[in-house]
């Protein structure tokens, strides 16, 4: 297959396969009957071969659908794995610099030390790892200066 195989195809074979029809196939997607048969249109003419056969109100897969079947359930299992698997924040235990912009004006004043960030009153709300660089709009540190200075 060439890098310009539109990917976004794939469910859609897998759908047709799995509920036996374009129409509850691309009610199952979300999608129109046409963009469904257009789609198995553009799927047959990539792999060269009819994929499914009319029977009755349904569709019966021929023996290269059938053959490709297992593979493309793996392959996008395995892409949806990678996308369930995407970190998720977790307060307690990040280690990131957040940098804040007028922090003076939401404290009150109060310096840095003063200045109540994930109070340690709200349960799983503290973040022992993140640390708060206090800067101005224009990106320096606290009052006009960077932090290194």
């Amino acid at each position: 297959m060439s890098r310009s195989f539109d990917l976004n195809l794939l469910p859609v074979l897998v759908a047709i396969h799995e509920h036996g029809s374009v129409t509850s196939a691309a009610q199952h997607l979300g999608m129109s009957q046409s963009a469904v048969s257009t789609a198995l249109a553009r799927l047959r003419g990539k792999y060269g071969d009819p994929l499914f056969h009319r029977v009755g109100h349904g569709m019966k897969a021929t023996s290269r659908m059938r053959a490709l079947i297992r593979p493309l359930r793996q392959a996008l299992s395995q892409v949806d794995e990678t996308l369930a698997s995407e970190s998720v924040f977790t307060p307690a235990t990040t280690q990131r610099t957040f940098n804040v912009s007028g922090l003076k004006s939401i404290t009150g004043g109060l310096s840095l030390g003063d200045a109540v960030w994930f109070s340690g009153d709200a349960a799983d709300c503290s973040s022992p790892g993140a640390a708060l660089l206090p800067t101005t709009a224009g990106g320096g540190g606290v009052g006009g200066k960077s932090p290194s200075s």
